[in-house]
């Protein structure tokens, strides 16, 4: 298999989930308080995924490792404003547009969850790359540079371990649907770990 049928098959697993997503996606959530904000937080990182897979699929690979980082944000403020938002802080968001800072809303999701402390061990281990492919710094600079000059050069297994991490978030985004929606959330475990396991 050459790098480039890697791609195309982790294109082919991400697109199947994204089949599965479709089919089970609830059409009704809880939509008091900050939990309609949470729904359209998750639904933005799905949609952000979408965007994703079809530059991939366009080459745009650039334009694809620049939107990680939006959906990071948009699944730890669906994560914040699901979980740990207070009605005071929905709505100055609903009324200034103001939000705590994302290191804010992750300490608060780790101290909500307990001892995981996943949200920061995320952003500590991948926020400085996320920014800078966000921002075109260093790491989104370098990838346009290769032996035959400046012309964009990700290398395949970098864009296949976005797919992968990409399929890991929409699955987490989709359990929080799930959550609002009233449902239970064993569908998106399973399928996360199906997911894990690729």
């Amino acid at each position: 298999m050459t790098s480039e049928d890697i791609v195309t098959a982790a294109l082919a697993r991400s697109q199947r989930l994204s089949d599965w997503i479709q089919a089970h996606h609830p059409t009704t959530v809880d939509a008091s308080d900050g939990k309609r904000f949470a729904a359209a937080w998750y639904a933005i990182a799905i949609d952000h995924r979408e965007a994703i897979m079809l530059l991939v699929q366009r080459g745009a690979r650039s334009a694809a490792f620049a939107l990680c980082r939006s959906i990071y944000e948009a699944w730890v403020r669906a994560s914040w404003a699901h979980m740990c938002a207070s009605p005071q802080e929905i709505e100055r968001f609903e009324a200034q547009g103001i939000l705590p800072k994302i290191e804010t809303m992750v300490r608060r999701l780790d101290l909500r969850l307990g001892t995981t402390r996943i949200f920061s061990q995320i952003k500590r281990s991948a926020w400085e790359s996320m920014s800078d492919y966000a921002h075109g710094e260093q790491r989104q600079i370098a990838r346009w540079f290769d032996a035959d000059g400046i012309g964009a050069a990700h290398p395949d297994v970098e864009v296949v371990a976005l797919l992968q991490a990409l399929d890991v978030y929409a699955t987490l985004c989709l359990a929080g649907i799930f959550d609002l929606a009233g449902l239970p959330t064993e569908p998106c475990a399973a399928k996360m770990a199906e997911v894990a396991s690729a």
